[in-house]
């Protein structure tokens, strides 16, 4: 019962089957599990260790710990490792020093090659600044390989290198091949190099700030930027070049394209390098020492031109990271530079320099170099760098292997005196002598010889040692360079005394010249110093040997001078010995000076002046004075003497007058046959007469002159008559030829002038007489002057009058004034031609040359007045291109044709502005004016109105006037009310008149402005209209602009290439014709000789042909039949040939797996070495003798590959079909041995014992790593122990210590 209640069924299996259970085995039973009731249950079999639960869920899936994976728990998460009780535990590993997760079975973690520790924690010996991004994990230390401890430097912060192209090609060139040097093309951000040809594209070569030491860029990016027009244009691939410490570079860079790129920014694309080895694309592969070796002294880095020859895309930036030393902390470090540990003998932050007491071994090598120690003997240090000794000890030398001058010994001892000074003066240099010890002073002194430099030379004086008393150096004898100095015994040694005197010279320093002699024996630059005396014997007063010794002057008689006395003084002559000279006596007046010829006497005259003394004149002169003579000049045929009178006048023949008998006595003409003065005949009479009334004739004109007081053009009389006269007899400074006419002209002006003064008198007394008849009938008419100038004034008041005797009056009055006026004029013509005075002046009429002149200076005139027009127009149209030139340079810079369509835009914006403002006013004026209009009519209608009311009340007065029987005080009120309101209408018409006048003049004045304003407003709109017309032209010069921007750019590639290639072809014209005349030359003799012999075979050939037809039939079977065999063989060469390939890939595998058993073996030997102490001593096996037979057998292997490859490149090559047998039996025989080597047992037991060598090695490795992990446990147990002992142990622990 109590079952049914519990179960509601009597019933419960037993003996359930397949790990089923429950009162029906309807569930699995703990920890197993079913996908489906109709199955059998299973076990959930969950990892006791990695599961939360040994129960799993319906699909079998356990539940894990943390770390723990796997269905059933039993496998670590990457990242965890040692499955145990508590679950995995997570990995230890360093992620910038681990190449991927510990393992999961023991933890242990996969360092990156450079990296060490259990947790690949730090960077092995010689690298340092582990980073996540490096392959290797740390950098390798560089230490310009002296030393391999470094660490990174905290001196040094990062910095950016950087070419942005703002301002200029800031340093960057374009390179071709050749190193031929462009200038690149620049526009603000970017540059572009034009291309030499479609091969030579050229390179950008950078600056120098991306060059020169730039170790500190290693492992750093280098950005490259490019940018075009259009993203289809830009470069996908770049190449990088770098030179540097002998060694080249080269990477070709892809573009990554970048995944979120704004399409609204310039297209642009950037290409990135890192500066290490272990980037692949660099070629060739360098290690990181000769990589940091080339960046040590980068001497070119270099950017292909990616553009091509289209130069289609331009270089827009380059950035290059790198470090600088600062320390200011707002940059961020720079942990890749290095700070490195020196050893001995090295100094610096990077070891590149040499240690006190040491110097470079090979000073060419500069920091790499190694430094030794200096080699100076002990007696000093010496220079880092050149390794030159700075020698103390009194020695000297390159490693101070000498004395210094000055001293004496041996100084390679390595002693602090093995150098001792000379016994010398002047510590000068000596030597020792070996044999006897004794030292021998070698540089005495200037002057001092001897073993000690104890006496003076030859030439010299003094005492040096003094051992005739006081010590006095050396001193050169003073002969005043009046001895020979290679003579022995010029001087006293002791005293200096010259005894041995050249030259005529004599005293104890040959300072003065012997007796006879005179001169200056001091004067070093004169060639002969003493001269003799040489006195004049004539002229000496004494002794012909004595003189003054300096001068040499000798003592001359009277009046005798000379330094020798051999000539007398000047105005002295005729030297006579014992008596001296004579005086001159030369005529004062007739001579030039009181010096005459010292030995004849004879003086120097005047012109025209003669004698010995010059007393008289010459003959044909006269006039003998201080001047001189004059000469007479008489004429040869005229005067009967050419000797003149005193007054020098000549002696005139029969016929011959004047004062030098050059013309013809009165009533004598002369004869050019005879050249004689002839008398003329008796008709001459008649003439005579008629001369004499011509004479009478001038003087009355002379008269006539005088009294008109004519006067010349400065200011002189001048008197006719005498001229007339004068000229009968003399013509040389007149003009005979001109003088009648203008003196007939002079009195025509004359007679003119009188007969005008006559007629303007008369005309001035007729206006007069006219005058005062007008004025008679103006004062008949009641008109005036000044009446007349009234009525002109003043128009308006005068129209009341009449108006026919007003145009009378005005009609003569003018007429009146107009003839006062003229006698005026007349008046004043009158004393003007009064007063002119007419000058007499005979002109000469113009002639030929006169004419010429004044033609040329006008067709100068007009040529230069069209020069100048022709230069005005050239100067304008150089303006207006310059004009236009500038306009296009504008248009052609984008920036220049916006701001200037924005300028435009704007101006036409405020046209716009302007043109409402306009209208606004416009409208504003229109109103006033209606309003003026308005007011205008309704002041009409008031003085309408005031009108009719004045004539009202006029009519009123009439009818009060009439009335006489009103009371006085109603007359007097009707009197005077009229008179008042009619003063008062009629000021309010002044004031309406003056009003409506202002109105009018406001209206006319608004009129005007708003036509001025209409004109405006016109000339704006078509302004307006006219800038949007300029503003399409912009649009559609600027498109046109950037069209031919391209075609421009494109044609100048294109004309660069073709003068180029013209300039090539020019070059190759001359050597290329020059060929071909040589090969044309060289052709005829070939052609002739070349045809007969072919003429010959083709008759030898004829004859072949008849028994080769015969066999044709017979050879086109055997033809087929051996194409039929070429092609099984060819089927056959071909499978040998697919199978020496694949020979050849094995080979390359084994190849592979030869080096990476190499590499183990190395890595096995290195173990070996360490652990070779901790390895008991038993059998060892030969790792270097298995290495060396692995290494000869992959030279060998690589031999065969070789081999096998110049096979297949034969086969490839068409090699006939008859060698391949041989070919393949020679590749078979050498694959046997290759693989009898490769399979030989000695070989294959070496590798084993190998194999189980490392086995032992790594069991033993993994022992004293667990050795060491169990000392590290026990000493953290002991840290705790001592940390947790109680407070009364410091005693013991201190004993303990103690």
């Amino acid at each position: 019962m109590e079952q049914y209640r519990s179960t509601g069924s009597g019933g419960r299996c037993v003996s359930c089957r397949d790990n089923t259970n429950g009162p029906h085995c309807e569930r699995c039973k703990e920890n197993h599990y079913r996908k489906d009731p109709e199955e059998a249950c299973l076990p959930c079999n969950c990892n006791i260790n990695g599961s939360l639960s040994l129960q799993c869920d319906g699909e079998g899936r356990c539940r894990c710990r943390v770390g723990v994976t796997g269905e059933k728990c039993d496998t670590c998460l990457a990242g965890f490792h040692s499955l145990g009780p508590g679950g995995c535990r997570p990995c230890e590993c360093e992620p910038s020093g681990s190449l991927d997760y510990c393992s999961p079975l023991d933890g242990h973690c996969y360092c990156k090659p450079n990296v060490e520790g259990q947790s690949c924690n730090r960077c092995k010996p010689g690298f340092f600044n582990m980073q996540r991004e490096h392959p290797a994990g740390c950098q390798p230390c560089f230490c310009f390989g002296h030393s391999f401890a470094c660490y990174s430097s905290n001196h040094y912060r990062a910095t950016d290198i950087t070419s942005g192209f703002i301002e200029d090609q800031d340093g960057w060139w374009g390179e071709f091949s050749g190193g031929l040097k462009y200038p690149l093309l620049w526009k603000e951000g970017e540059v572009y190099l034009l291309p030499l040809n479609e091969e030579d594209t050229g390179f950008y070569r950078a600056p120098e700030k991306f060059l020169g030491h730039k170790v500190n860029s290693y492992g750093q990016l280098l950005s490259i930027t490019f940018t075009s027009e259009t993203s289809e244009l830009l470069p996908d691939h770049v190449t990088l070049l770098l030179q540097g410490s002998g060694t080249a570079l080269s990477a070709d860079l892809s573009y990554q394209p970048l995944p979120d790129v704004d399409p609204g920014l310039t297209p642009r694309r950037s290409f990135t390098v890192r500066l290490h080895e272990y980037e692949a694309r660099f070629r060739p592969h360098l290690s990181a020492f000769e990589f940091q070796r080339l960046l040590h002294n980068l001497t070119a880095l270099k950017i292909s031109n990616a553009g091509g020859h289209n130069y289609t895309s331009q270089l827009a930036g380059v950035t290059l990271t790198s470090a600088s030393s600062s320390s200011s902390p707002a940059s961020a470090p720079a942990p890749w530079v290095e700070a490195c540990s020196c050893p001995r003998g090295f100094a610096g932050e990077f070891c590149e320099r040499c240690a006190p007491g040491f110097t470079r071994e090979d000073p060419g090598r500069g920091p790499f170099s190694t430094c030794v120690p200096c080699s100076c003997h002990q007696h000093g240090t010496c220079h880092p760098e050149t390794g030159v000794c700075e020698c103390l000890d009194f020695t000297g030398g390159t490693t101070c292997e000498r004395c210094l001058d000055g001293y004496y010994g041996n100084a390679l001892i390595g002693t602090r005196g093995d150098c001792q000074a000379c016994p010398c003066p002047g510590l000068s240099s000596c030597a020792q002598i070996a044999e006897t010890g004794q030292v021998v002073c070698t540089s005495c002194p200037a002057g001092q010889t001897g073993v000690r430099c104890q006496i003076c030379e030859d030439g010299y004086y003094g005492d040096p040692l003094g051992t005739s008393g006081m010590a006095r150096p050396c001193a050169r004898c003073t002969c005043n360079g009046n001895v020979d100095v290679n003579a022995v015994g010029v001087c006293d040694h002791f005293t200096g005394r010259c005894l041995k005197c050249l030259g005529h010279t004599e005293g104890d320093q040959c300072q003065r010249c012997k007796q006879g002699f005179y001169g200056d024996a001091l004067n070093q630059a004169a060639r002969q110093k003493c001269r003799p005396c040489r006195c004049s014997a004539a002229g000496t007063s004494g002794p012909v040997d004595e003189c003054h010794p300096a001068t040499g002057n000798c003592r001359c008689l009277a009046h005798v001078t000379g330094r020798d006395c051999s000539h007398c003084e000047v105005g002295f002559f005729d030297l006579q010995p014992g008596i001296g000279c004579e005086r001159c006596k030369c005529n004062p007046v007739g001579s030039l000076s009181m010096a005459c010829h010292p030995a004849t006497g004879e003086c120097l005259c005047r012109a025209g002046v003669d004698g010995t003394l010059c007393g008289s004149c010459r003959v044909g002169f006269f006039g003998f004075s201080s001047q001189g003579c004059r000469a007479c000049n008489c004429d040869p045929m005229g005067s009967a003497s050419m000797q003149c009178r005193g007054n020098g006048t000549c002696q005139c023949r029969r016929g011959f007058v004047g004062h030098k008998c050059d013309k013809c006595e009165l009533n004598y003409f002369y004869d050019r046959a005879t050249h004689q003065c002839e008398e003329c005949p008796v008709c001459y009479g008649l003439v005579k007469e008629h001369a004499e009334k011509l004479q009478t004739r001038l003087r009355d004109l002379d008269k006539l002159l005088a009294h008109f007081d004519c006067r010349g053009r400065f200011g002189k009389r001048h008197h006719p008559l005498k001229y007339a006269t004068t000229g009968l007899y003399e013509g040389e400074h007149q003009r005979e030829d001109t003088f009648p006419n203008a003196l007939e002209d002079f009195l025509a002006f004359q007679e003119a002038r009188e007969a005008f003064i006559k007629q303007f008198s008369l005309l001035e007394a007729s206006a007069g007489a006219l005058s005062a008849q007008l004025h008679g009938i103006t004062f008949a008419l009641n008109c005036s002057i000044s009446m007349t100038e009234e009525e002109d004034k003043d128009e308006r008041k005068d129209e009341r009058k009449d108006e026919g005797s007003t145009g009378a009056c005005q009609t003569f009055t003018k007429i009146l004034l107009m003839i006062r006026a003229s006698g005026d004029q007349l008046k004043q013509a009158t004393l003007d031609l009064d007063n002119v005075i007419i000058s007499f002046e005979a002109m000469s009429a113009p002639n030929k040359w006169s004419i010429m002149v004044n033609d040329s200076q006008v067709l100068m005139k007009s040529h230069s007045e069209t020069a100048e027009r022709i230069e005005a127009v050239a100067s304008r149209a150089v303006r207006e291109s310059k004009q236009a030139f500038s306009f296009l340079m504008d248009l052609l810079q984008d920036n220049s044709t916006e701001e200037y369509t924005r300028n435009l835009k704007e101006q036409i914006t405020r046209m716009q502005q302007q043109k409402e403002n306009l209208t606004v006013l416009l409208n504003v004026t229109v109103a006033k004016h209606l309003t003026l209009v308005e007011e205008d009519a309704s002041f009409k209608l008031a003085l309408g109105n005031f009108t009719s009311s004045l004539h009202q009340l006029t009519l009123m007065d009439a009818r009060a006037a009439s009335d006489t029987n009103q009371t006085g005080f109603n007359q007097t009120h009707l009197d005077n009310s009229p008179a008042q309101l009619s003063e008062d209408i009629l000021k309010w018409t002044v004031e309406l008149d003056q009003e409506i006048q202002t109105k009018d003049n406001l209206i006319s004045n608004i009129s005007k402005e708003m036509g001025s304003v209409k004109q405006t407003v016109l000339k704006n709109l078509e302004e307006v209209d006219a800038i949007k017309m300029l503003q399409g032209n912009v649009q559609e010069a600027k498109a046109s602009a950037l069209t031919s921007v391209v075609l421009g750019k494109e044609v100048e590639s294109d004309v660069i290439t073709i003068h180029r290639e013209v300039e090539n072809m020019v070059k190759e014209w001359a050597r290329r014709q020059a060929q071909t005349k040589t090969a044309l030359k060289k052709q005829r003799p070939q052609e002739e000789k070349v045809l007969s012999e072919v003429r010959k075979k083709v008759r030898q050939i004829e004859k072949m042909l008849a028994p080769a037809r015969e066999n044709a039939s017979l050879t086109r079977n055997i033809t087929k039949e051996a194409e039929e065999m070429a092609h099984d063989v060819a089927k056959g060469s071909k499978a040998i040939l697919t199978q020496a390939k694949h020979t050849r890939t094995a080979a390359s595998h084994l190849n592979s797996q030869i080096d990476s058993a190499l590499n183990k073996l190395s890595e096995q030997e290195l173990l070996t070495v360490k652990e070779k102490p901790m390895i008991p001593s038993e059998p060892e096996v030969s790792l270097s003798s298995i290495k060396n037979d692995m290494e000869a057998a992959k030279l060998q292997l690589e031999a065969y590959s070789v081999t096998l490859s110049e096979l297949i490149s034969k086969i490839d090559g068409s090699v006939p079909l008859e060698r391949f047998h041989r070919i393949l039996n020679e590749t078979e025989r050498r694959l046997s041995m290759l693989r009898g080597s490769v399979e030989s047992p000695a070989l294959g037991s070496k590798i084993q014992k190998l194999h189980s060598a490392a086995r032992e090695q790594q069991s033993r490795l993994s022992l004293i790593e667990q050795d060491i992990h169990e000392i590290r446990e026990e000493r953290e147990s002991l840290r705790d122990i001592a940390s947790n002992l109680p407070q009364s142990c410091p005693q013991a622990l201190g004993e303990g210590k103690a």
